[in-house]
């Protein structure tokens, strides 16, 4: 069981970096040349005009970016870790209650996990690859493939937690099984927190391009 504190800690964290994130955002959109109506763009003119700011090259706004995401995604990741590891207190604990609980937490995984799969492959092929002559049938597939991997994954953590306690009551060859149980909520997690921070990096990027911060 997981304790409470541990769990507002991450919460707090995620919260605390969002806010982080949205502060940023309203800062960049700010000092964005885009503010100036004497503007043109071009391919070479992004960068603040600012002249405080104009010393930061476009390099920094992109490793500011990088980590940002890299923050967010892995306290987010945190955040659902304890969230499906926690249990109701003992006072609520009936069984069709625990069943339901457990079930939403679980959507909201997959819901998430699916939405930064599809986000990354939206971008990629259509603005990453956005002259393919079949680039609508690639959307397609690619869309059912990162919805299958979605589903697979969260499937396969599901199924884990159902025989975990009945792995727990016996010996033997379940340690192996044990092992691998352990070993695929590693990966599971591990992608989770990728998948993430992929999706929030290229909203990075593509807000900074819009902004015309960076080329």
């Amino acid at each position: 069981m997981i304790t409470r504190k541990p769990q507002q800690l991450s919460v707090a964290g995620f919260v605390g970096l969002a806010g982080l994130s949205l502060a940023l955002a309203v800062f960049i959109h700010t000092v964005s040349p885009l503010r100036d109506p004497t503007f043109e763009r071009n391919s070479g003119n992004a960068g603040t005009p600012v002249p405080w700011l104009a010393w930061i090259p476009e390099s920094a706004w992109l490793w500011g970016s990088f980590g940002l995401a890299a923050l967010l995604a892995l306290s987010l990741t945190w955040v659902f870790y304890h969230w499906s590891q926690s249990t109701l207190s003992p006072s609520s604990q009936r069984p069709e209650l625990v069943e339901q609980v457990w079930r939403a937490r679980w959507v909201g995984m997959t819901t998430v996990l699916m939405g930064a799969l599809w986000f990354t492959v939206y971008v990629l092929v259509n603005v990453v690859y956005p002259f393919s002559r079949q680039g609508y049938g690639v959307q397609v597939t690619t869309t059912l493939i990162t919805t299958l991997l979605a589903v697979n994954f969260t499937g396969m953590i599901w199924f884990w937690r159902r025989i975990q306690p009945l792995l727990s009551l016996s010996s033997g060859p379940d340690k192996v099984l044990q092992r691998w149980g352990q070993l695929f909520t590693a990966v599971y997690w591990f992608g989770f927190c990728a998948s993430v921070f992929t999706a929030l990096q290229m909203v990075f990027l593509l807000y900074l391009f819009a902004q015309h911060i960076v080329d």
